[in-house]
């Protein structure tokens, strides 16, 4: 609906034609997340700091158990700022604070890899 209000008042088309067409109304389904107390708990159960950063990550970001798995493999992770971004629906600097709180904690580290000959990672 937004491209088309675009497009009117751009002058690409003269009249919106989903004008008249009404939005779908969908139950939204609540998400049941933790308490501060039960994050807590969480927390105080970790036995070392890999299960802190763990518990402190998904608990911060909102990312599920599988994306987090999912990001390492024996090599590291490979992925940029953007693609985590785009991941986790959050913008590039909150990622990059994040990021930036996982190193300042020393629960991770940080490698940059460049393009052969050029100053790009």
């Amino acid at each position: 609906m937004r491209f088309y209000k675009w497009a009117v008042i751009e002058e690409r088309v003269s009249r919106n034609p989903m004008d008249k067409i009404g939005t779908i109304k969908t139950e939204k389904k609540v998400i049941e997340t933790f308490t501060d107390e039960e994050i807590e708990m969480l927390r105080c159960a970790c036995k070392n700091e890999r299960d802190l950063a763990i518990v402190d990550l998904l608990s911060s970001s909102g990312m599920r158990v599988s994306e987090l798995t999912g990001l390492d493999n024996k090599d590291g992770c490979f992925a940029t700022n953007s693609y985590f971004a785009e991941l986790f629906n959050l913008s590039k600097t909150q990622i990059s604070s994040l990021i930036s709180d996982l190193k300042e904690k020393g629960w991770i580290n940080i490698k940059y890899v460049y393009k052969e000959n050029t100053k790009c990672i």
